[in-house]
């Protein structure tokens, strides 16, 4: 008997930043029985509890307007984990997901394709992407501190994402951001039987650069960005508007097999890893746990579980000096009578290579509270002279050496 395959509830929006997802978020946003959440990162989050109030708070800090996929709403209560809060807000809204944007150094984005397969196999995907030429120059502005080859490997490893899911899951569509337009909106509006309102104010034609943008863009890098304009037309080439996805290939299972080998020659060989294999990553970068400590450290939730994650966390990944450090802070913040204890979570984390301001500004206050009043000041001293800048640790050092 053919096997059916029903469209479920869930509407996961996945991109490289700079592709167009925020944009189609909004969109499918004003339709009021959809609520797709603005990087909620389901797929890291997922065994993280009281989401919502990690959701709600990472919102205010960035200062985000008070709207619908910028916070999770008083329904859904906040002591749920990341997973149980979306399936929460399907009680409320008939089409529910997040938008995913992925970028570069983002490590823990490589359990995407195991969580979102296990877990919402018959989900919506829509996969957006752009001119690897344009992208490169707007993520650029976006993440400074990235190589132009680690925001190339961006891209190459989400096209190979979106491969991936279109061979394997059966509800995948993809747009490239260069086609965004009324037409292609209403064709998704059909396919997900949403009433999404679309308004060509809303779909602008993003800024074009050409080369000269990328002046410091080195030889083998454009040899690379020139692989990826390749794999890039033949994509478009293959597009078909009507069906969102790539159906005017004339051999769909075999255009997938070549574009992955493609993407393989693009990809860095530096990198240990094939794009098909997504990388041999250390178990430590994308162990739920994990998770925990990067919640914490945007929202100092003080929670007994969350403590208990962290600690068998650096029992497990003894050498993970963001563990150590990030465990010490939960010590000494939320039980001062483990301080001691803190001390010596802050030296593991400076023996593991951990930002060394970071541990010094932060053990300077541990020694503060122990009454180690010259420990602290040296440590508060240090970090000044690693960050010089730092105005809380200049007002620090001033208000203990007076």
């Amino acid at each position: 008997m053919e096997k059916r395959f029903e469209m479920g509830p869930e509407i996961f929006i996945i991109g490289h930043a700079r592709s167009g997802t925020t944009v189609l978020t909004h969109i499918l946003n004003t339709d009021p029985e959809v609520c797709i959440l603005q990087e909620a990162e389901i797929y890291w989050y997922q065994d993280v509890s009281h989401y919502a109030d990690v959701f709600n708070r990472r919102g205010l800090q960035r200062k985000r307007t008070w709207q619908k996929g910028h916070y999770v709403p008083p329904g859904v209560p906040n002591h749920v984990t990341g997973k149980q809060a979306l399936s929460e807000l399907s009680k409320y809204y008939r089409r529910v997901g997040d938008k995913v944007a992925l970028g570069p150094s983002r490590t823990e984005q490589m359990a995407i394709w195991d969580f979102f397969a296990r877990n919402y196999f018959s989900a919506t995907y829509i996969f957006t992407f752009r001119n690897p030429l344009q992208a490169t120059i707007s993520m650029r502005r976006m993440f400074p501190g990235n190589s132009y080859t680690e925001i190339l490997d961006t891209w190459i490893m989400s096209v190979a994402l979106m491969m991936r899911f279109m061979s394997f899951l059966p509800n995948v569509c993809a747009i490239p951001m260069e086609r965004y337009s009324e037409r292609v909106f209403h064709s998704l509006n059909e396919r997900l039987g949403t009433n999404a309102v679309i308004s060509g104010a809303a779909i602008h034609e993003a800024n074009q650069f050409d080369r000269s943008a990328l002046p410091d863009l080195t030889e083998e890098e454009d040899e690379k960005l020139i692989k990826c304009e390749i794999i890039y037309k033949n994509l478009i080439d293959a597009w078909d508007e009507k069906n969102l996805s790539f159906y005017s290939a004339s051999n769909l299972y075999s255009y997938f097999g070549d574009t992955f080998r493609d993407l393989d020659a693009a990809f860095s060989p530096s990198v240990e890893a094939e794009v098909n294999g997504f990388g041999r990553v250390n178990p430590a970068l994308i162990d739920p746990r994990r998770a925990v400590l990067a919640a914490y450290a945007q929202t100092p939730l003080a929670l007994p579980d969350w403590q208990k994650a962290a600690e068998s966390y650096v029992t497990d990944f003894p050498n993970d000096g963001f563990g150590h450090y990030i465990f010490a802070i939960m010590l000494y913040q939320n039980s001062p009578s483990d301080c001691e204890r803190a001390l010596t979570e802050f030296d593991a984390a400076e023996n593991c290579g951990y930002v060394p301001f970071w541990v010094k500004y932060n053990r300077a206050y541990v020694y503060k509270m122990l009454g180690n009043h010259a420990q602290a000041t040296q440590d508060m001293r240090e970090a000044l002279l690693l960050n010089p800048d730092h105005a809380d640790a200049q007002k620090m050092l001033a208000l203990w050496t007076a």
